[in-house]
């Protein structure tokens, strides 16, 4: 304000020329709260910055040389003193610039930290999960340096003994795969091991991504060296969370591909058969008509089991009735109509 005093110094009211805010200061003590295979909780302090100060997050990959992202812009007109960035790469170096700035618009020097995505010790963009403690069931998420989001969760007891599994991508596998669509995974146990209880495996898709196809179709499969051929896996495709997530009983690679149904029941099959309940976990139908009805009988009869196909025309068994108990070792009848069409099978259940 400025104001004007007469010959008697009397002081005339004060007129405003101009209003100003003085600079923010620099963030303080940024640190990480949380640290998680692909995402990190940051913190700071205020150093003495009123609370309508404005703050900004931006991060790098490779010191700010060529990669540059802002999850937290000033246009956000973020006040908070922490946030939590998702969707980063395991096991990969992050250094972040946490800028504030005035009312103004005139932005202060950054706080910079630097620190590692967690991933239980393995290379650069891959995912460790480590089974301790059989005895205790396992969830494990991370984005792994293909870009995609990958889950694995396994039940109590699933392994034997104590075990690191190594989650990490790969190429596409030419035997599982189909058209275009390149999203394929390898999961590595160390030492090696196999599952006693089958285990459910995550892959991350985009709607847009070339050779996706329709969710309906949209399968997992898991390539058997023995055999060098890909088993199609039971698959349950989320389309709000684009995640397809399989069931498996055995570590391999993994493969989403496009599985079409058959058009009748004649080339129906089976497997593995027999089925050996303390290592296999379930018998998997594939090669039939999509809604395809597959119902299993008792040799005496009684009906243990009654479920229609996937869009991709595949069933699974447990080895359960209908009551969730677990069938008795022998012989079983399969019967899998569609359409008017009927094809019988048999297969066994060893416990």
């Amino acid at each position: 304000q400025a104001a004007a005093i007469n010959g008697n110094g009397v002081m005339s009211d004060g007129t405003l020329i101009a209003s100003t805010y003085t600079l923010a200061n620099s963030p303080s003590n940024p640190a990480v709260a949380a640290n998680t295979p692909s995402a990190l909780a940051l913190t700071w302090g205020a150093n003495s910055n009123p609370g309508y100060t404005l703050y900004q997050v931006a991060f790098s990959s490779d010191n700010f040389q060529s990669f540059i992202s802002t999850p937290v812009p000033f246009s956000a007109n973020y006040t908070s003193l922490g946030a939590t960035l998702t969707g980063l790469v395991t096991g990969t170096l992050y250094t972040f610039h946490i800028a504030a700035r005035n009312q103004y618009g005139v932005e202060t020097a950054p706080a910079i930290l630097s620190t590692i995505t967690s991933n239980g010790g393995g290379p650069p963009g891959t995912l460790l999960a480590a089974v301790t403690d059989p005895a205790q069931p396992l969830y494990i998420t991370g984005t792994i340096n293909s870009g995609r989001t990958v889950i694995l969760q396994a039940p109590a007891n699933a392994f034997a003994i104590p075990v690191t599994i190594l989650i990490s991508s790969r190429s596409a596998v030419p035997q599982c795969k189909t058209g275009t669509l390149d999203a394929a995974i390898e999961l590595t146990a160390i030492p090696e091991t196999q599952p006693l209880f089958p285990i459910r495996i995550g892959i991350a898709y985009s709607v847009s991504e070339p050779g996706i196809g329709g969710l309906d179709t949209l399968t997992m499969r898991r390539h058997d060296s023995a055999s060098n051929t890909c088993v199609p896996l039971e698959t349950q495709v989320n389309g709000i969370t684009s995640m397809a997530v399989g069931t498996s009983n055995h570590l391999s690679a993994f493969q989403l591909a496009q599985l079409q149904p058959q058009s009748a029941v004649g080339a129906a099959r089976a497997f593995p058969n027999p089925l050996y309940t303390k290592n296999q976990g379930y018998i998997t139908f594939d090669r039939l008509p999509a809604s395809a009805r597959v119902r299993i009988f008792t040799l005496r009869g009684e009906e243990v089991f009654d479920q229609e196909a996937s869009g991709s025309g595949l069933a699974i068994w447990r080895a359960v009735n209908k009551t969730g108990r677990p069938v008795a070792s022998g012989i079983y009848l399969v019967a899998v109509e569609s359409k008017g069409e009927r094809q019988i099978l048999k297969v066994a259940v060893i416990r």
